[in-house]
């Protein structure tokens, strides 16, 4: 992750930790639901998710998993189900790295506040 690209995207500090936070908290969530769309095979739905999880992820300077999202969500648009099928495991490995680092920040984020 490149924090100043991230701190740039968002134009301030602050507003990079309110994305962080965000991207943060719906690691989980949206993994579960990437996964069950994939399952489902429901291409449709999965290419909106991939958008998101694309776009928050540009946002947050994780230019490598938004560039990969951002090809699932092509796939999806397509149909490529091969391609989906290929590179969405890697894809949800690479998103979830991202939790325990993040999960730290909310918590130190959590006591600062205290």
């Amino acid at each position: 992750m490149d924090l100043s690209l991230g701190v740039e995207n968002c134009a301030t500090a602050e507003d990079y930790l309110d994305a962080l936070t965000i991207f943060s908290a719906s690691v989980m969530t949206k993994t579960a639901d990437i996964e069950r769309l994939l399952a489902e095979e429901n291409y449709g739905l999965y290419a909106i998710k991939l958008d998101s999880l694309s776009a928050m992820a540009h946002l947050v300077g994780a230019p490598e998993l938004s560039s990969v999202a951002a090809d699932l969500e092509y796939a999806g648009k397509r149909g490529d189900t091969s391609l989906i099928k290929n590179m969405t495991g890697e894809l949800l490995k690479k998103y979830r790295s991202y939790a325990p680092l993040l999960t730290r920040l909310r918590e130190t984020g959590a006591e600062e506040k205290s």
